[in-house]
């Protein structure tokens, strides 16, 4: 092009630009009429492109573009078809113009078509489709006009003209009525059509086409015997779209005919297609099936053929197919078994867990059998498991010679004879089978106890939670609920597992299908029950807390009250030695009553504190007033009991001719006879506190914490044994001084009534103290040995030494009777061999292994990094060799304080009972984001995995979960 060329093109350019379409236009139209005689030059060529493009914008004078089109590309010497057809389409995407365009520009395109080449032909098919989108009348013009010059298209042509066909039966479908008259061309056309850029296209097409269905699936029948492979091919893709509920019994069985061909390729087309027709009446067809493929006289490839056919249909309908092939087995004909077995072999490899469960399921009626169809039958199986060649099959059949042999209803005498014989035979063929069979009776067993036992988690956790409710220890029952709902959960999963995993699943496909839908129920029990004791713990919480602020009030009071009494007994200013009867009894008695009130007082806020220990810090008030309370009676009793120890002393060495010694004989008198009533109600109290205590021990085993127990159990027997012996000493020395201070029998005799008494009872408390503490040390015993064995088996007697407290023996037969005492008195699932103790229970128990490390995590976040503290400790009574710590952390995140970014640590010994603490610090890779952590599960959680070996080279390992979405502090700025 010239300059000015050029300049005009930037005119045309800039008025487009500035929104002026109608000059634009009128500019195009001019120097298009002035290069008339110019069709192919090039400036023509810009300013037709350009006219397509700004002819779409001025719609306000559309007719008048509309002439000057039909003037340019119809009447001039401007040939351009393409740019044409181009505008069109463009007008097209405009939908109120289609219905306009296509009156005024219909016949101008079909001339257009029939001497157009092929590129412009293809676009103008899109075009038709596009112009009649919203008429139907249009639309059957076009259907029509494609049909009628069906036979005429080359191959590009007509796959495009069979795709427009497509589109439109797609979105008008009963435009299918107007291709009648044309089936049998198109028809035609696909058989004889060899492009097979083509085939496509015409399926594509058949499938809207269902209304001649009958008449497609009764040429391709015909064409189906057609010697040529060809058409055979074309044929089966009708087939493929057009079969549908019904399908003619000649075209069935030509189909079958083929299957037999020796072209393995179009023999699996067939089997799709046989497969396809057969899902709409398996039963109907596959009788035929079976008919056709039990006739025998057929080569290998056909047999093959009918095999992979009959797989096909197991898809749909295994039992079915199972259940027809195995009724074949039962016959008395070797030929039929034969063929049998080859589908039984193809089942089996195809679809094993399906195979196995309807093969175990199949003879589940046997003994209700004929004896001599049982004695075929038996015959039959053992050919098929030798062929088949499966352990879960000789198994099974194992199994099943055995139930013959010992249940009389399932085998006749001559049945149990070949039984005999046959069982023989497999245990030569299987040497270990009765090893395997025990071993399976012990699992069923096994699944059947703890499947039991499973059923009554949800009843467990509810009465072992009430208990503590209706102890009021909601921190332990919280704890409890926690512990055993997780406790539960994990052992049906663990079980679950087990069940999964079990060898030999489908033997016992019955259990299995009963945990499946049991267990469903079990967890959905789990559930409310977690919930409604949840709630329950939620609200007797609350109460508890405002229950709690009026005891804590109350105590605050009898505190009050003890530190008046406590100040009026001005012991400071008592003198003993005056001998101040008057003074000296009453302040006697109120000393005692002080001392065992106080007593009291200590031992319910001791209780307080143990069952509040988690709420008890914000009372701290009231802990420093108590504790300051405590310290100065303390100091102030000790004082005065040396002082009356020092007065009954000097009481003690008076001489016989003293005056007072009758006054104080009979003020001992009344000292020792208040004092020993009232230790002896105050015993009583104690024995009352001991049984509440003994119960309070024994349900809070369930929480297992056995160390925070025992320090309780070990407090109140030194608390109660010191009460006691501090009362016995008192009372001795009452006892002593009244006998120096009198010499009358028949005044001592009085007094021995009360003694007795007050002996009596000090026995009494003292053996209940004694019997609670060796009790309570007995179930802390058996819970250590239970955990004990639970993370570990065996352990060696040597280790249980110095870790059990109610077991005293220090000769080693001795402490093995005393173990197995425990062993047998508590029922413990457990064994003592060669100085050690065994578990009894198996590793595919329902209770796995308790990991033999505690594991606590403690999380700190600062600006861009996380300090992650890991807390472990040896809980067992053994050494843990080759301890491991790995940790995997996000890929934002790396670890800064160890060298070389270690992730993983090691520890040779980790002594019993000792605590480790491990720290890695994690920092952010790009310092530079935003550092507020991602929620999603990739970027929040830490994984770190413990392995380790206790004694007796017994890997342990566990893993640890931590989630740590949480916003880091962004830095100051």
């Amino acid at each position: 092009m010239n300059n000015n060329s050029y300049a005009l093109m930037d005119k045309l350019r800039t008025l487009y630009e500035q929104g002026k379409y109608d000059l634009c236009v009128s500019e195009v139209i001019h120097y298009l009429e002035e290069l008339n005689g110019l069709p192919d030059s090039p400036l023509v060529h810009d300013l037709v492109r350009f006219f397509k493009k700004v002819v779409i914008m001025d719609l306000d004078h559309l007719d008048r573009n509309l002439n000057q089109v039909d003037k340019f590309f119809l009447e001039s010497e401007i040939r351009h078809s393409m740019d044409f057809v181009d505008m069109l389409s463009r007008l097209t995407s405009i939908k109120s113009l289609r219905s306009m365009l296509f009156d005024r520009y219909y016949t101008v395109l079909l001339n257009l078509f029939s001497r157009s080449h092929q590129d412009v032909k293809l676009k103008l098919i899109a075009l038709l489709v596009d112009l009649s989108r919203d008429d139907l009348d249009h639309r059957v013009q076009v259907v029509e006009n494609f049909l009628d010059q069906y036979q005429v298209h080359d191959a590009k042509v007509l796959s495009q003209v069979n795709h427009a066909l497509t589109e439109i039966l797609d979105e008008d479908p009963d435009l299918g009525v107007f291709f009648k008259d044309h089936v049998e061309s198109i028809i035609e056309r696909y058989f004889f059509n060899e492009n097979p850029r083509c085939m496509d296209s015409f399926i594509s097409l058949f499938t809207y086409l269902q209304g001649f269905r009958n008449f497609f699936i009764k040429k391709g029948i015909a064409m189906m015997q057609s010697p040529h492979m060809r058409a055979k091919e074309k044929s089966l893709k009708i087939f493929s779209v057009m079969v549908g509920n019904r399908f003619s019994k000649q075209g069935f069985e030509v189909l079958l005919e083929n299957i037999k061909g020796k072209n393995l390729h179009f023999q699996s087309n067939v089997v799709e297609v046989l497969s396809s027709i057969v899902q709409n009446n398996v039963k109907y067809y596959l009788s035929k099936i079976l008919k056709r493929y039990y006739m025998g006289g057929m080569t290998n490839q056909a047999k093959l053929g009918f095999v992979e056919l009959l797989g096909a249909i197991a898809e749909t309908d295994f039992s079915l197919v199972f259940r027809k092939i195995m009724a074949r087995v039962e016959l008395d004909d070797d030929d039929s078994f034969q063929l049998s077995l080859i589908v039984l072999k193809n089942l089996d490899f195809e679809f094993p867990n399906q195979f196995d469960a309807n093969f175990f399921s199949e003879f589940k009626e046997f003994h209700r059998y004929h004896w001599k169809t049982k004695i075929n039958l038996l015959e039959r199986l053992w050919r098929i498991i030798q062929a088949l060649d499966r352990t879960i099959l000789v198994i099974w059949f194992g199994r099943l010679l055995q139930r013959i042999l010992m249940e009389s209803e399932w085998g006749e005498r001559e049945v149990i004879e070949t039984s005999r014989q046959l069982f023989s035979t497999l245990q030569e063929h299987e040497p270990r089978l009765m090893e395997k069979l025990v071993a399976l009776n012990d699992k069923i067993t096994y699944i059947k106890k703890n499947f039991t036992a499973a059923k009554n988690f949800p009843r467990m956790l509810r009465e072992h939670v009430d208990y503590e409710l209706e102890q009021e220890n909601l921190e332990r029952a919280s704890k409890l609920l926690l512990a055993e709902y997780s406790s539960f959960v994990e052992k049906i999963a663990y079980f679950d597992n087990f069940i999964n995993t079990i060898e030999f699943k489908h033997l016992i496909l019955d259990l299995v299908e009963d945990w499946y839908i049991e267990k469903e129920y079990i967890i959905e029990d789990l559930n409310v029950v977690r919930e409604y004791l949840e709630e329950l713990i939620k609200a007797k919480s609350a109460e508890q807390e405002s229950n709690l602020d009026e005891l804590i009030s109350r105590l605050q009071k009898k505190m009050d009250i003890h530190l008046v009494q406590y100040d009026e007994l001005a012991i400071d200013s008592v003198d003993l030695d005056a001998g101040e009867v008057a003074r000296i009894s009453p302040m006697f008695l109120k000393v005692s009553s002080f001392n065992t009130n106080f007593s009291l007082l200590e031992m319910e806020i001791t209780s307080v504190l143990f069952h509040h220990s988690n709420v008890m810090k914000e009372h701290a008030d009231f802990l420093n007033a108590w504790s300051s309370f405590q310290s100065r009676v303390g100091k102030k009793m000790r004082k005065f009991n040396l002082k009356v120890k020092s007065w009954l002393d000097k009481m003690e060495n008076s001489k016989a001719g003293d005056d007072k010694k009758p006054l104080k004989a009979r003020l001992l008198q009344n000292l020792f006879s208040e004092y020993v009533r009232q230790s002896i109600s105050d015993y009583r109290k104690i024995l009352k506190k001991i049984e509440k205590e003994t119960r309070f021990i024994e349900k809070n085993l369930y929480t297992r914490e056995i160390d925070e127990l025992e320090k309780r159990i070990t407090y109140s027997k030194s608390k109660y044994m010191d009460f006691i012996e501090r009362r016995t000493g008192t009372i001795k020395q009452y006892w002593q001084g009244l006998h120096r201070l009198s010499t009358d029998i028949e005044f001592i005799m009085g007094l021995r009534k009360l003694f007795d008494e007050w002996h009596v009872t000090k026995d009494n408390i003292t053996n209940k103290v004694s019997n609670y503490y060796a009790s309570s040390m007995e179930l802390i015993d058996v819970a250590k040995i239970k955990r004990m064995i639970n993370i570990v088996s065996p352990i060696p007697l040597e280790s249980l030494k110095g870790q059990l407290n109610s077991v005293k023996a220090s000769k080693d037969i001795e402490y093995i009777e005393s173990v197995l005492q425990l062993i047998q008195k508590y029922n413990i699932k457990a064994h003592v061999r060669n100085k050690a103790l065994y578990s009894m229970e198996t590793n595919t128990g329902i209770s796995t292994l308790a990991s033999p490390v505690k594991i606590k995590t403690k999380v700190d976040a600062s600006a861009d990094s996380i300090l992650l503290k890991l807390f472990v400790k040896n809980s067992t009574i053994q050494e843990i060799y080759d301890f491991t710590a790995s940790i995997r952390v996000p890929d934002r995140f790396k670890i800064v304080n160890n060298p070389g970014n270690r992730h993983r640590e090691a520890i040779p010994i980790l002594p019993a009972g000792k605590n480790l603490m491990i720290t890695w610090k994690l920092a952010r890779e790009d310092s530079n984001q935003n550092p507020l952590l991602s929620p999603s599960p990739d970027a929040s959680n830490i994984s770190i995995f413990f392995s380790g070996n206790v004694a007796g080279e017994q890997p342990f390992h566990k893993i640890k979960h931590i989630d740590v979405i949480y916003e880091i502090p962004s830095k100051s700025t």
